[in-house]
């Protein structure tokens, strides 16, 4: 018999400190592609943008959820609403 290195991947959370996945609490640990990667976080309610992939614990709490969700900015506060703004897109929304 003999061996073979395959590559496999998952999706951990990029927030400082936080060594969530978002296949921890499934039977998967981890997808040979990474597209299935990205979709197992998506349908675990990840955040995931280009160059930034949030745990939920972390996610729209701590990102602007203006500008169709795609903003990356993380200097936010709670509008009216009840989701997070950066100073830019809190102006826009119905604070």
């Amino acid at each position: 018999m003999s061996l073979q290195a395959v590559t496999m991947y998952r999706v951990v959370c990029d927030e400082p400190g936080c060594t969530a996945s978002a296949n921890d609490d499934t039977e998967f640990y981890a997808w040979s592609d990474h597209g299935a990667a990205y979709d197992s976080a998506n349908d675990g309610d990840w955040t995931v943008r280009p160059g930034l992939d949030l745990c939920p614990d972390h996610g729209s709490r701590k990102l602007c959820m203006g500008n169709d969700e795609k903003c990356p900015r993380r200097d936010v506060s709670e509008a009216a609403d009840g989701w997070m703004y950066c100073p830019e897109h809190l102006e826009r929304s119905d604070a």
